[in-house]
């Protein structure tokens, strides 16, 4: 996965996916937007069947630049051959801690266009990923 994986960590680089929203959620996945749509998007997808959308895996929404973190394990939704499209959405990295977040967050209820009243509940549950970042790994002591 070597072009999403390098899109991505770009898009963080470059500041991307500061202030991006959470713009769809389902009981498959939350999905992320950023602020600006014109952000850089995959030439193309890139799937490999050694890196499935298992339960907390991130994946780009066809070319991007919206991505989403798998609730559930969602190889049949978005995998190869799923209706959509023949390549499948591209898998590129895993969730490794703070999943209880993710799951508090997969609480809200979605704002579905309806009466003021509902609009007002939903911007009080505004989702916003306020800052990413590339952290250096840490180094392993012989």
């Amino acid at each position: 996965m070597p072009h999403a994986v390098y899109t991505f960590l770009r898009q963080v680089h470059d500041g991307v996916w500061n202030l991006a929203s959470l713009t769809y959620k389902d009981e498959r996945k939350l999905q992320f937007a950023p602020q600006d749509t014109t952000s850089s998007k995959l030439l193309y997808r890139e799937y490999s069947a050694k890196y499935p959308h298992a339960q907390w895996t991130v994946g780009y929404n066809g070319v991007g630049p919206d991505f989403y973190i798998s609730l559930q394990d969602n190889v049949q939704e978005y995998g190869p051959g799923d209706g959509w499209h023949a390549e499948g959405d591209s898998c590129f990295g895993k969730i490794v801690e703070g999943w209880d977040i993710l799951e508090r967050i997969a609480m809200i209820p979605p704002y579905m266009g309806g009466d003021e009243e509902e609009e007002t509940l939903a911007s009080i549950y505004e989702v916003k990923l306020l800052q990413a970042l590339l952290i250096k790994p840490r180094e392993e002591n012989g």
